[in-house]
């Protein structure tokens, strides 16, 4: 049996951050995706969506040790997740998921303002460093996600907007699209923690 690989290796065997995902799915993403779908989406319907998810990773993450929270775990690839981000611990996931989303809550205020924030929006720029204590991502992301949906609803001034910012998979999105994506990026996400946490605790070895 070879000789596990050790948190360099797996690193070197990854594509570096930023690099994408494959051409399929970015073709997928820009012309089927995002005017079919977030494009068309109910804005209740995605503010509510998110608290769900949210909620389901908090659960998940709960169910875990602090030693396993922060524990890093290479998932198999996924759709709408790059291949540097497939490993992560708990932890990580976490701290990018506040990253991200409190990034998009900013974007669609703005954009429903019809103020077209003067930067690109980087991939590479928010990945998690991994410095924040598990313990501490979980209780951030417990407190961010509690309030965040209600706080960005109430700052919108119109979500009809046609202010658009660039996505660099989807290309050009409203603040509607952005709103859609924050709750759809929590999906993508819930799927990686249900993975690490399936690896750290096989069915097999949990208890009936």
């Amino acid at each position: 049996m070879p000789a596990p690989k050790t948190d360099g290796e797996i690193i070197a065997s990854l594509q570096a951050p930023g690099a994408g995902v494959p051409k399929l799915h970015g073709f997928f993403m820009r012309h089927v995706v995002a005017p079919f779908i977030a494009g068309r989406s109910d804005w209740e319907r995605d503010s509510a969506g998110f608290g769900s998810v949210s909620r389901k990773i908090i659960k998940d993450a709960e169910g875990l040790t602090p030693e396993q929270l922060g524990t890093k775990v290479l998932v198999p690839p996924q759709f709408g997740l790059e291949d540097s981000s497939r490993y992560w611990s708990a932890a990580m996931v976490l701290e990018h998921m506040m990253i991200v989303s409190k990034g998009i809550s900013a974007l669609v205020v703005s954009l429903s303002k019809g103020v077209v924030p003067d930067y690109q929006v980087e991939m590479a720029r928010v990945k998690p460093k991994g410095e924040l204590p598990p313990g501490e991502a979980l209780a951030a992301f417990k407190a961010y996600a509690a309030t965040a949906m209600a706080e960005l609803d109430a700052a919108v001034a119109d979500r009809k907007s046609k202010a658009v910012l660039e996505h660099p998979w989807f290309g050009k999105f409203t603040a509607h699209q952005w709103h859609w994506l924050m709750t759809a990026h929590s999906v993508i996400h819930l799927n990686q923690m249900r993975a690490i946490c399936w690896r750290l605790n096989p069915p097999a070895a949990r208890k009936k």
